[in-house]
């Protein structure tokens, strides 16, 4: 182990400049397993990363930020997907009952409306 009181510019600058290894020595001990609970190493790490992922509460205030953005983007992007679907489901039914056109109004309902109450009908 190293340790020095005075910090010398030297120093600082080795620090800022050079790599710096830190070795890690330590055993392994291996967990225990109910009885009857084989699973292999994938099975394991699957189940245990699902447990083991850091709450937003202790994470960097930056990755915290960045995973909001990511679940907004995300629900935006499946609202607007579940829109395409219904514009997709009034075509659909506009052509199998033979029709030409759609309703302006039906179309701007979908474009208008939430993911949850997007009952259109054509008649």
């Amino acid at each position: 182990m190293h340790s020095c009181k005075p910090v010398t510019d030297q120093f600082v600058d080795y620090l800022e400049k050079s790599n710096l290894v830190i070795e890690v020595v330590g055993t392994q001990i291996p967990v225990r397993m109910k009885e009857g609970d084989m699973r292999t190493t994938k099975q394991l790490m699957n189940s245990n990363f699902s447990q083991t992922t850091t709450p937003r509460a202790l994470m960097d205030p930056e990755k915290q930020a960045i995973m909001s953005e990511l679940d907004s983007t995300k629900k935006r992007a499946d609202k607007q997907q579940n829109k395409l679907v219904k514009v997709q489901e009034l075509l659909d039914s506009a052509k199998a009952n033979n029709q030409d056109s759609i309703s302006v109004e039906d179309l701007q309902k979908i474009l208008e409306s939430n993911a949850n109450s997007m009952g259109i009908a054509v008649a």
